[in-house]
């Protein structure tokens, strides 16, 4: 197994490359001081088929951040578990936009090392059979329904492929329900969430409907319909027909906890008391 560290300062590479091989004893630790030099192996070792396990990555870089370096691993070697390990705590929000999997605040030791990697590797056990551990829920689901990502911006796919709204408020629509966690919401509730700037409006009345038209029409038409229950006046999720970051958080899913760096549906402004729930959670 191949294991990637990087970090632009000697003395703190060397210590994090001293920790890992403590922990990883009969694997290769890989440590860099550049960025170009990091990526060259990487790209070595995925050419022969050895795609690194780990890496371990400084966030503050000479000429770069470990953010973008992530970023650049992730194409390459999609499989690559992203670990950061820095001396600022106040990157971490940013770090869940690349899927990183775990965030060590320096100094660190090989007993910390150990702790983030019996955190994630449920995750990569979970990613092996075959679906997204950020917004699994179960092994009884498959990977043809409806996943939802909730922690950063909010995103729908089905087969692995995102889903294309025909409008944004009908992506917002389905944001809310989820939100919501199946609490049904009637069409004058729907116009107070999703207009807020000016609720009652009579304009919107109409409107409502056809945003609730256009969300059923994708789902229908990506066969995930059911995932919806809709009835006269009465719009609900079924959570037990999704998977979904939110849901797999409060459930105690440790990839789930471990995904979330303090962003929510950071697009919505009525996502907001959401969060206070998950920061007691965590």
């Amino acid at each position: 197994m191949h294991i990637i560290a990087v970090d632009d300062e000697k003395l703190a590479r060397q210590a994090l490359a001293m920790s890992l091989q403590q922990v990883f004893v009969d694997d290769e630790i890989h440590s860099f001081g550049k960025v170009k030099d990091c990526m060259n192996c990487v790209t070595e070792l995925v050419e022969k088929g050895q795609e690194p396990a780990y890496a371990f990555l400084d966030i503050q870089l000479r000429g770069s951040t470990g953010i973008e370096l992530a970023r650049d691993i992730k194409e390459v070697s999609p499989d690559t578990t992203v670990i950061f390990v820095t001396a600022y705590n106040d990157y971490a929000s940013e770090a869940f936009s690349v899927r990183a999997s775990g965030y060590l605040l320096k100094p660190v030791d090989a007993e910390a090392i150990r702790n983030v990697i019996d955190t994630v590797t449920p995750a990569k056990e979970q990613k092996k059979r075959g679906w997204n551990p950020v917004s699994a829920t179960s092994d009884a689901q498959t990977d043809d329904g409806l996943s939802l990502v909730t922690f950063g911006k909010f995103a729908a796919f089905v087969n692995r492929q995102e889903l294309k709204f025909d409008r944004s408020k009908s992506k917002e629509l389905l944001a809310l329900l989820v939100d919501k966690r199946g609490a049904g919401l009637t069409n004058s509730e729907i116009e107070m969430y999703l207009w807020e700037d000016t609720p009652g409006d009579k304009r919107k009345n109409g409107y409502v409907q056809k945003v609730i038209s256009s969300l059923m029409k994708t789902l229908r038409e990506a066969g995930v319909e059911d995932a919806v229950d809709k009835r006269y006046n009465y719009l609900a999720l079924r959570p037990e027909k999704v998977r979904c970051d939110l849901y797999a958080f409060l459930q105690g899913d440790v990839a789930a906890v471990n995904s979330y760096y303090g962003i929510y549906m950071e697009e919505y402004s009525w996502a907001e008391p959401t969060i206070g729930l998950l920061e007691q959670w965590k």
